[in-house]
């Protein structure tokens, strides 16, 4: 009885640290999705003033280039959602199965005090039994006990 409840106490403490740390892991990664997008802005900035640079070493008017300009900072603009976006999914999934890990945790304690009820109601059956077998012995005088048990 005391096992099954130390197992149902062990599978929810892990069950729960096993969600914390798919949570953790959730959090991470949009932090990484963040860092992620700060390096396409970068990226996205130094080409921008790289290609201004080489328009104004041309003397060409740089207002014939924004459609150029303004694509690349579209695309920019696309590759960063689309990370954001990535990144959120895989943390809902992450979150989806911690939210399981927890469910699933608290299941195992219940069954856990259920197992242990089944356990102390057969023997108070088992005490039972034993007490009338008992109260027959002693209407017996004994002597038919060993044959009723055998």
């Amino acid at each position: 009885m005391a096992g099954s409840a130390v197992s149902g106490i062990t599978r929810y403490s892990e069950g729960r640290a096993n969600a914390a740390a798919l949570e953790t892991a959730a959090a991470q990664r949009l932090e990484k999705a963040e860092f992620d997008v700060e390096t396409v802005d970068r990226r996205a900035r130094r080409q921008a003033g790289a290609v201004r640079n080489r328009i104004g070493t041309t003397g060409i008017d740089i207002a014939s280039f924004s459609d150029v300009l303004a694509d690349d900072a579209r695309e920019s603009a696309l590759e960063k959602k689309a990370i954001r976006v990535s990144a959120e999914i895989d943390a809902q999934n992450l979150r989806f199965q911690a939210a399981g890990m927890k469910q699933n945790a608290r299941m195992s304690l219940v069954s856990s005090v259920f197992d242990m009820g089944t356990a102390v109601a057969s023997g108070v059956a088992q005490r039972e039994k034993l007490r009338v077998l008992e109260a027959r012995a002693d209407k017996l005088g004994g002597v038919r006990l060993n044959e009723e048990l055998g």
